[in-house]
């Protein structure tokens, strides 16, 4: 039976487009959402204003621009296994490249991911 305490997070990818346009979509989605404690992994860095800022109820992480499955595994699964163990709620994972979700979705399906996550969607922007 599976209790609040270990019911599996939501995890929402996010691909392609701009990383303001990414981010922006996440902010819309966030702000539709229970008040909640609240995982972000952004590809990329912000060339502007911040739309997401790290709060108590929000985890933020910005990781610079690397294909998360390919360059940057290593890095992705110490801030993913982080955002996990923070009992967040949800987990909105955004890329750069769309090309590359299906590999990250693959990534993301590793036994050690089974019982801890559970895709709830996957978005692709266009430009």
């Amino acid at each position: 039976m599976v209790s609040a305490a270990n019911k599996p997070i939501t995890v929402t990818l996010i691909a392609g487009s701009s990383y303001s346009h990414r981010e922006t979509w996440i902010c819309n989605q966030i702000s539709q959402l229970p008040a909640q404690k609240i995982g972000v992994l952004l590809e990329g860095l912000p060339q502007g204003d911040f739309l997401l800022e790290p709060s108590q109820n929000l985890l933020l992480e910005r990781l610079a621009s690397g294909c998360f499955c390919c360059v940057g595994n290593l890095v992705v699964r110490v801030v993913l296994n982080r955002l996990i163990r923070s009992k967040t709620s949800h987990i909105f994972i955004g890329l750069s490249l769309a090309e590359h979700l299906a590999s990250f979705k693959t990534f993301l399906q590793d036994s050690s991911y089974q019982e801890l996550i559970q895709f709830e969607s996957e978005h692709i922007l266009s430009s």
